[in-house]
């Protein structure tokens, strides 16, 4: 009988390792570019487990060894690989297939992105909408490789964004912005993100849900359509129009809800923590200049009596806090509270 039940226990013991999660790792390139990739997604074939790429193309999952991960990015071709313990590094292809179909703004005029001999990356309608955002600057953010994006903090105040990188010490490092074919100033928006909060943001003017596209223009082919104004690239913005005649009209209502809470608090001293820092402080303080080597009537060596006789400034010496004030607020929580906030917008236009 327990012949047997080591048998069962021997024959069962290499399913139950192999049914064992681990936690995979991995990096996405582009192999034409060499870039990193972001928001690539990465799905555990036959189920919905899965995970994005951050800003720098990392990815972490966990899943069993026999997975197989199925890796899916506009424009690329679709891969599947089988699960590895070793740190996962997955170059994905361009699909032309896919580019036939992209249409890209290159300047003034458009042309099909297969076509195209520059680096230039765009974002359409239905990826602008999985990011539920109040700000243009935000839709950008981690959609484009190599595009960085700052803010000061400040509510509507200045942003930055870099392309590659910083191309210039002292010239900034802003790009140029096109909006509808109209370049803006981007210099009031580089200001912006010292601290000072006088600039505003040129780009809080447009209404994210109004944005049919937008394209990252990163190399020459910026310089070529707009000078020395491109030279740290250019971010083409193109809004939603109406069809011409003989369209359909579109209503279109969307509806945003959000609940925000602190994530994070910062960690302070409570009451009676700070009315001991506080004493504490005030005794250092008196120690420091009672041993100050320059003091008026020697220095405190440990031999002199504490008293008013030899140390006169003792006699104006007090502790902030004597007796506890029994003050123990958590200004954190007593301020912050779980934000609620609605957004809804209504458009009509023919299509």
């Amino acid at each position: 009988m327990k012949t047997k039940i080591i048998y069962l226990l021997l024959l069962f013991l290499p399913l139950v390792v192999l049914s064992q999660e681990i936690t995979i790792k991995g990096k996405v390139y582009d192999k034409e570019t060499n870039e990193t990739l972001p928001g690539v997604s990465i799905l555990v074939k036959g189920t919905k487990v899965g995970t994005y790429t951050d800003f720098d193309g990392n990815f972490e999952l966990k899943t069993s060894k026999d997975k197989i991960l199925v890796f899916s990015f506009i424009g690329m071709k679709t891969m599947e690989l089988k699960v590895t313990e070793v740190p996962m590094v997955v170059y994905l292809q361009t699909d032309l297939n896919q580019l036939d179909e992209v249409v890209v703004s290159v300047g003034y005029f458009d042309v099909n992105k297969k076509d195209l001999s520059g680096s230039i990356s765009q974002i359409k309608a239905k990826d602008l909408e999985k990011v539920r955002t109040n700000t243009v600057e935000q839709l950008i953010q981690g959609q484009v490789a190599g595009v960085v994006v700052t803010n000061s903090g400040e509510p509507g105040g200045g942003i930055a964004i870099s392309i590659r990188g910083t191309n210039s010490m002292l010239g900034g490092t802003q790009p140029l912005y096109v909006v509808d074919g109209v370049p803006l100033d981007p210099m009031t928006d580089a200001e912006g993100n010292g601290g000072s909060g006088q600039s505003q943001n040129s780009l809080s003017f447009i209404n994210p849900n109004d944005i049919e596209k937008i394209e990252v223009l990163k190399d020459a082919a910026a310089t070529a359509v707009y000078g020395a104004r491109g030279a740290n690239g250019v971010i083409l913005i193109t809004t939603k129009s109406g069809a011409t005649e003989g369209g359909k009209d579109a209503i279109t209502i969307t509806v945003d809800n959000f609940i925000t809470n602190v994530s994070n608090e910062i960690g302070v001293m409570n009451g009676p923590q700070f009315e001991e820092f506080m004493n504490q402080r005030a005794i250092n303080q008196f120690y420091i200049n009672a041993t100050n080597p320059l003091r008026a009537g020697g220095p405190f060596d440990g031999t002199q009596a504490l008293n008013t006789t030899n140390f006169p400034e003792l006699a104006n010496f007090s502790i902030p806090f004597p007796t506890t004030t029994g003050i123990d607020n958590n200004w954190q929580k007593l301020t912050y509270r779980q934000a609620i906030s609605n957004n809804y917008n209504l458009s009509y236009r023919s299509v």
